[in-house]
């Protein structure tokens, strides 16, 4: 690293960009920058957020609570003090075991919903993060991007949870796994989020080198989109543990294939 600019009251600082490599910003001026960031009619809420998205910096923001940035969980750290030993470990576990069997609440409402409606039977969307703690029941697992929900996990952890980088993100990689690998996902001086890069970059790039229509958020998913199989292993398995004996000597495909018209059909075997 060359340079480390500490920033402590100065806001106006975040009006124009940084020319080092971390600025470490202490609580009150982290505190202001939520405040600033939460509450989009402030008069400079634009011009910091596009400072803090298209920085090439990475920034540490010291605070015990932070609602406003749209930050990936797992990049969220506690300081821990054990015998005297203060050191920092993450706040939460991760969140990608996916369970078939429950209902399912997708933050989503929009492409997300309608791939997870297509798969599964019991599926709502909560039309945003804002409403998932009120909407999710005990046997609801929330599904969310978790690149985007920061310290807000700590308002669901009473449920169960997946939380990939983000849907295009788990439909990139489980359509074309070793053409997803060969992008540049994050490089080191790029701030762009993983749910916006596979959103508006990946997996349009995906769709066109294979001749698909470009993805888009506001439209609905291409078939061949539409039936990638994101959760294969979490299915099969359930397809093993549910389906009649009759047809336990399937091969994978035709028991999945079978089941999956069930699904959609959502007729009981």
């Amino acid at each position: 690293m060359n340079n480390i600019w500490e920033a402590y009251s100065d806001l106006e600082r975040f009006l124009y960009p940084f020319n080092v490599d971390v600025v470490v910003v202490d609580e009150s001026l982290a505190t202001l920058l939520d405040n600033v960031l939460t509450d989009k009619s402030h008069i400079h809420h634009d011009k910091i957020r596009n400072t803090l998205d298209e920085s090439p910096c990475k920034f540490l923001l010291i605070n015990r609570d932070m609602q406003g940035f749209p930050i990936d969980y797992k990049s969220v750290y506690k300081l821990v003090n054990n015998s005297n030993i203060l050191y920092i470990d993450r706040l939460f576990p991760d969140y990608l075991d996916f369970n078939p069997d429950l209902n399912i609440l997708t933050e989503d409402s929009k492409t997300g919903f309608e791939y997870y409606q297509h798969w599964f039977p019991n599926v709502e969307t909560s039309y945003g993060k804002n409403n998932l703690r009120f909407l999710a029941k005990s046997n609801t697992q929330i599904v969310d991007d978790g690149s985007a929900l920061g310290l807000e996990v700590s308002a669901l952890e009473n449920y169960k949870l997946y939380l990939p980088e983000s849907f295009e993100y788990d439909l990139s990689k489980a359509w074309k796994p070793d053409d997803c690998d060969t992008l540049k996902v994050l490089e080191p001086d790029n701030s762009e989020s993983t749910e916006i890069y596979f959103e508006t970059k990946a997996l349009p790039a995906l769709c066109e080198k294979h001749h698909l229509p470009k993805y888009s958020k506001n439209k609905r998913l291409h078939p061949t989109l539409l039936n990638v199989q994101v959760h294969k292993d979490n299915k099969l398995q359930w397809c093993r543990d549910n389906a009649p004996n009759s047809l336990k000597n399937l091969s994978d495909e035709e028991l999945l294939e079978i089941m999956n018209q069930a699904w959609n059909s959502r007729k009981e075997l």
